[in-house]
């Protein structure tokens, strides 16, 4: 993730009211953020698999349950069968895409949060986020390690679209991203 490293370094992308909030909370944001997208994006990865012949890693009898219809899973790898052999050059990209989907989606739990250290006690609180519009701009609890994950993500995407080459085609990939340590 790109947190920006410098005080001195512009961020055009951020309000007025989100810089210094921004430069004060970057490495309680960054620490969460690679919590969340190495340890529980990319942990999410375990695959079913048929090891050999009546041979699984998981109990065939009882198998896990699809949190997308609450029905037991009814397909995996086969023996022989791989992510990268399924997904081929796109394996890279959906487990990143994973990776960041899983982060964005957890990266309000209270329970996490507070499992890593943030708390409403903490100087950067876990809290439910308050926002309130004020003169057409969007304004949130400036000490919440959510709301300045947000800020992060944000900013890291608009500079990835800054870097594309029109005419290729081609952006750095996220995993070149630089730690603000």
């Amino acid at each position: 993730m790109s947190a920006e490293s410098s005080k001195t370094q512009s961020c055009p992308f951020l309000d007025s009211h989100d810089i210094e909030n921004f430069q004060r909370d970057k490495y309680p944001a960054y620490y969460w953020w690679v919590v969340l997208h190495e340890l529980l994006g990319h942990g999410t990865g375990r695959m079913m698999v048929e090891e050999s012949e009546n041979k699984y890693n998981f109990d065939i009898a009882d198998p896990p349950i699809n949190p997308l219809d609450g029905k037991p899973i009814t397909s995996w790898y086969r023996p022989g069968q791989s992510w990268t052999g399924q997904f081929g050059d796109l394996a890279t990209t959906v487990d990143e895409c994973r990776a960041e989907l899983v982060g964005a989606y957890l990266m309000d739990d209270p329970e996490l949060l507070s499992l890593f250290g943030f708390s409403d006690t903490t100087a950067i609180t876990s809290g439910d986020c308050k926002f309130s519009i004020s003169r057409g701009r969007v304004q949130a609890n400036d000490k919440i390690v959510t709301y300045n994950t947000y800020l992060q993500l944000g900013v890291d995407g608009l500079r990835g679209l800054a870097n594309f080459n029109v005419d290729n085609g081609v952006s750095p990939p996220f995993y070149y991203r630089k730690s603000p340590y």
